[in-house]
C-alpha cells in the first residue's frame, strides 16, 4: 500500500484505498462512493428533522436519531454525547461544552463531509469539502457552530 493511501486520524490511521483490494473478504466502506449534492443532503436532513415525512415513519425516525447507547461513553471523548443508529446525539450540552440544544444530532465523514441538525432551533447544516481528516470537524465546523450560537 502506498503512503498516500494512509491518512493519520488522531492517534490512529485510516486506509483510503478499497479494502477488498487488500483483504478479499472485507466489506466496502458505507460512505465511500456515496454520490449526491449538498442540496440533496440538506433535503434529507430537513426531512428527518421534521419527523421523516414520506421517507420514514415518525417512530422509525425517532429510533434512527435518538440516543441508543444510554450513558455509555468512550472516556472523556464523548462526554455529553450518545449514539443513535445513524448519528451522534447531544444528550448533555453542558458536559459536551456545546451550545446546541439537547437532541441535536450530527456526523462527520472521513473524506470531508459534516452534517449537524438542531431540532430545537430548527437548524440544519451540511458541509461537503475536500479536506480529509479530523480538521474538518475540529476546526471549520466548530467555528461555524460557535458563530451561529454567539
Amino acid at each position: 500500500m502506498a503512503a498516500h493511501e494512509i491518512l493519520a486520524v488522531g492517534s490512529g490511521c485510516a486506509r483510503l484505498s478499497p479494502e477488498r483490494a487488500i483483504t478479499p473478504n472485507a466489506w466496502y466502506s458505507a460512505g465511500a462512493g456515496l454520490v449526491g449534492t449538498a442540496e440533496d443532503y440538506h433535503c434529507l436532513l430537513e426531512c428527518l428533522r421534521q419527523g421523516g415525512g414520506s421517507l420514514l415513519s415518525a417512530k422509525s425516525t425517532a429510533r434512527l436519531l435518538g440516543n441508543s447507547t444510554g450513558e455509555i461513553s468512550i472516556g472523556d471523548r464523548n462526554a455529553g454525547w450518545g449514539h443513535g443508529l445513524g448519528c451522534l446525539v447531544l444528550t448533555d450540552p453542558k458536559k459536551a461544552q456545546r451550545s446546541e440544544g439537547i437532541g441535536s444530532w450530527s456526523w462527520f465523514g472521513l473524506y470531508g463531509s459534516y452534517y449537524w441538525v438542531d431540532p430545537q432551533a430548527g437548524l440544519s447544516l451540511v458541509m461537503l469539502t475536500n479536506t480529509a481528516g479530523e480538521k474538518i470537524w475540529v476546526t471549520l465546523a466548530k467555528k461555524i457552530l460557535t458563530t451561529l450560537y454567539s
